[in-house]
Formats: C-alpha cells, structure tokens, sequence
C-alpha cells in the first residue's frame, strides 16, 4: 500500500523525531553532526523553515520548527536524511537502511507548549545518559539561549523575549526553566493519542509566565481585595 500523505498546517511548528534504524548510531565523529547540521542548514533556508530548537544524539535527532508551506518540511526532511544516509554510507562503507522510517511529527501549540517542548528537546542528552546537566552537551539548541552562543541557522524561539527585559535575564530564566525539568527526567513518556511519538509534554501544569514569578495569581481575588476594590 502507498504511503499515507503527511498532513501538515501552513504556518505550523512542529516537534519531529528521526530515529536511526535499529538504534543504529547516527553520528560518530564530531564532524558527522557538523555535516548533518550542514545539510539541514541547506535544506531549511531553501524553503523558509525556521529552527527554534534542536538536540543531535548519536542515536536520534530531535528538532523544533515553524514551517511557512507545510509540505516544505516533508520535502525537506526527506532529502535531508536522503543525502545524510549517502554521506554515512560512503564513510563508513555501511550498507542497508540507515533510518528507522520516516520521520514522526506532533503539532504543537504556540503559546502553550513551544517552551514546554524546547525543555523536553533540550534535556535530550541528559535523559539518553551523555551528560548530567545540558551545559555539558554541546549539539543542542540550550546553548544558544542559556548562554548566547551564536549559531546562524537558529531563529530565537518567539516567545524567548518574555523571559526578561535584558539579554542577561532572558538568559538566566532559560537557564532556571530548563533545569526545573532535571526533576522529571527519570519520568517515562507515555505515548500520545495519534501514535506519533511519546507525549512531550507530561508534566506542563502551569504557563511560562507562572514558572517564571511573571503572572498574576489565578482564580478570583481574596474576600478582603474585593471588598476594598468595592469601596
């Protein structure tokens, strides 16, 4: 039977997920996760799509985009791993499927989970075992808003200014956001409604601007404010 078209919405973000086929490793020099960066530099600027967040493993790439067509990142994704799997097979003489399939996709919700899902994609490493802390692993996208390290292909996450008023302080709340996630990491995900992928955001119980101290207290005021707001 022929593949199932992948629906996708213009203007859309989504999480995606590419697995090496068989836990195969991906990547096992340094430079190969340069090369595959490189590819999808290529790829992406091509058709407009925008990274706001990324995690290379050695078995697996995780990746958070806005994509402007939604086909574009189905045609994107495709050839990027197309011509990944050309340039592994040649340099390590390897034959057979690279990829465990396509590559998965979960739609998600700008001004709810896109902060939520960069936690999920930035704790990568440290969930997989490669680091203990995302200071210390050094392809992913935590660097970038932790600590401002450059990165061209990057485009800040949109919602990133509401993390402070000064490059300084968007930095530190990113840095404390991030970490508050290291207490659910022994967490297992379950898997989502569509089957796609595990459940990226488990554990999200209040908005960014709550974790933050930045938003006002739900719910309706105390007795005491109401009545003096009455007088």
């Amino acid at each position: 039977m022929p593949r199932t078209a992948r629906k996708l919405i213009d203007g859309g973000i989504y999480y995606t997920l590419t697995r090496g086929n068989n836990g195969q490793h991906l990547f096992l020099r340094p430079s190969d996760y340069a090369q595959y960066f490189d590819l999808l530099c290529d790829q992406f600027r091509a058709r407009g799509i925008k990274l706001y967040h990324f995690s290379l493993l050695p078995g697996q790439v995780e990746l958070v985009v806005r994509t402007p067509i939604g086909p574009a990142l189905s045609k994107a994704m495709s050839i990027l791993n197309l011509r990944y799997a050309v340039f592994y097979r040649r340099r390590y003489k390897y034959f057979g499927h690279l990829w465990h399939g396509r590559f998965k996709s979960l739609f998600i919700d700008y001004q709810r989970d896109l902060f939520y899902c960069a936690r999920f994609v930035e704790l990568s490493a440290v969930r997989e075992g490669l680091a203990k802390d995302p200071d210390a692993y050094p392809w992913s996208s935590y660097l970038v808003y932790a600590h401002g390290v450059p990165n061209s292909l990057l485009h800040l996450n949109p919602l990133y200014d509401r993390m402070g008023t000064t490059n300084q302080t968007r930095r530190q709340n990113y840095r404390d956001f991030i970490h508050r996630g290291l207490k659910d990491i022994a967490l297992a995900a379950p898997t989502d409604s569509l089957g796609l992928v595990g459940n990226i955001l488990p554990h999200r119980s209040r908005t960014l601007e709550e974790e933050l101290g930045l938003a006002r207290p739900r719910g309706r005021p105390r007795r005491n404010d109401a009545s003096k707001s009455a007088n």
